[in-house]
């Protein structure tokens, strides 16, 4: 008796996906027709495989990412060991600065490991890799580590009294049931390290193009649309192939178990877990650190003149205004279309939904950027140089990081709570905010901020769509690293370290919001 009401009201969930669908259809799906169709019709595609230079970007692009990717793992790896499976004293702490890395803008790593870099390799492969490095860590990090976290320990002591070694145990036991989270996290660091902007045009100079950059100078620099149209289908392409080579990966289901304390170690492996989370933590400080640093040194001696700039507060403010619009837009369509997956049963209503909200995913910002241009270049719909299309491009950017935070809490909320409140004589809108606004509360949190902080610090659409007079702080850093002269440089500098300690405050609250509230709930 109480299911068909608690269907009555849902039935109508897939309504809720409409905003987000009009959203997604006119400033992501459009935009890229526009493009596949520029590249088809100039029959520019060809050219990209019979000019040698390009041949030779997309070869370097390619096998950067590659290696990035296996470099990535081989560390993220045992960070996600250390921090998924024990409990220790700073262990909340070290996990917070994972994730900064990973919400810092590219162009401000970019310059940090520029600065960290000797002289004679401050642009080229190597840079650029140990940038990837840092910047996806957090996604290893996380995605691996939820996995481990939920894996029993049974099977490993069972293995360990009949001999097996802890190499045996992880070959044997361990990766098989981590084998689908680590493929996954794998293509997500390939497809972030393949179309990477800000980093690679910091790091892999003229000297080293990759995708990303090229497409930005065929059409900024050239204004040869139908060649970096092409680009972005090749680009599209080498994505899908990525994408449909690990979609297919199973995985088994676990329960949730309790971290272990790292006390209850061998005295040789606390020292060893001791240093690798130290190690972590100060990788991911030392960049920063030095950034900063470096924006008080001059040849004068220490100076905060590079910080008096009114042109960077006045970007930073333009930031701001930006980063809340979008995060409020993209914390809006997400919500819906999270909600409309969390209370729908129809399984290719599901596969509709996820497969057009991983659309900003699959197409970079960069060529996100052209497709704005050259989709809304002539009226009734021509609104290059508005401000506010730069805000709908980063709310199409962080629109899918915050559908896939609101979706897992919102698919662990239990119909019995509902059904409950419906019997006691609540109205459906009563029932729904009493339960499961009360349980979204955290994750719109997270994903409000998470959204603020992409659009705080996105670089590769901004560059294309900002205009004199609206550039946001992301894009003075880049005009500002273009230009000769010490003092241009160093306000880059200063901004860049502006942009990264914004970020980093905001990782910080929320990862503390998110603990303690855990804590709240369990006591």
């Amino acid at each position: 008796m109480n299911s068909p009401r608690h269907l009555h009201i849902f039935k109508n969930a897939p309504w809720l996906f409409v905003p987000s669908f009009i959203f997604l259809s006119v400033f992501v799906l459009w935009p890229t027709l526009v493009v596949l169709v520029e590249s088809i019709d100039q029959s520019s595609l060809t050219h990209v495989l019979s000019n040698s230079q390009l041949r030779q970007m997309l070869w370097f692009t390619t096998w950067q990412a590659f290696i990035s990717t296996i470099a990535t793992l081989a560390i993220g790896i045992p960070a996600a060991l250390v921090l998924s499976r024990y409990s220790f004293r700073a262990r909340q702490i070290i996990r917070a600065l994972t994730f900064v890395p990973f919400v810092l803008p590219t162009v401000v790593v970019g310059i940090a490991f520029s600065s960290l870099s000797p002289a004679s390799y401050q642009s080229g492969p190597t840079p650029l890799i140990l940038a990837h490095i840092y910047l996806n860590i957090a996604v290893v990090v996380r995605v691996v580590g939820s996995r481990w976290e939920k894996l029993p320990t049974a099977f490993n002591d069972n293995a360990a009294l009949l001999g097996a070694t802890p190499f045996t145990n992880f070959r044997t036991i361990t990766f098989p049931l981590l084998r689908s989270s680590i493929i996954g996290a794998g293509s997500i660091v390939f497809i972030f390290c393949f179309s990477t902007y800000g980093a690679a045009r910091v790091l892999a100079g003229p000297r080293f193009p990759t995708i990303e950059t090229e497409i930005y100078r065929y059409a900024f620099f050239l204004g040869n649309m139908p060649q970096a149209s092409a680009l972005v289908v090749w680009q599209l392409f080498v994505i899908l192939l990525v994408l449909a080579l690990t979609h297919r990966q199973k995985s088994i289901s676990l329960a949730q178990r309790n971290l272990m304390p790292l006390s209850s170690e061998r005295k040789t492996k606390r020292v060893y877990f001791s240093v690798a989370a130290t190690l972590v933590a100060v990788g991911t400080l030392l960049p920063i650190a030095i950034l900063f640093t470096d924006s008080l040194r001059s040849s004068q001696g220490f100076t905060f003149s590079y910080w008096a700039t009114s042109d960077m507060w006045t970007s930073f403010l333009t930031s701001l205004g930006i980063a809340l619009f979008a995060a409020m837009m993209a914390l809006l369509f997400g919500t819906g279309s999270a909600l409309a997956i969390a209370y729908s049963t129809r399984t290719r209503f599901h596969v509709f939904v996820q497969a057009l909200t991983s659309l900003p995913i699959v197409i970079s910002a960069v060529a996100l950027g052209l497709g704005y241009l050259l989709a809304f270049r002539s009226d009734p719909v021509n609104w290059r140089g508005s401000l506010w299309l730069i805000a709908v491009a980063h709310c199409a950017v962080a629109l899918p990081f915050v559908m896939r935070i609101i979706t897992p809490a919102a698919r662990e909320i239990q119909p019995e709570l509902r059904e409950n409140a419906l019997l006691l004589g609540a109205s459906p809108w009563e029932a729904w905010k009493s339960i499961d606004l009360r349980f979204l509360l955290r994750p719109l949190a997270i994903a409000a901020s998470f959204a603020f902080t992409i659009s705080l610090g996105e670089f590769g659409a901004s560059s294309l769509l900002t205009r004199h007079g609206h550039e946001t702080l992301a894009m003075r850093i880049g005009q500002l690293l273009s230009r000769p002269g010490e003092q241009l440089q160093k306000q880059a500098i200063a901004s860049a370290c502006l942009l990264a300690f914004s970020c980093i405050a905001i990782a910080l609250i929320v990862e503390y919001a998110v603990q303690f509230n855990r804590k709240k709930r369990t006591q």
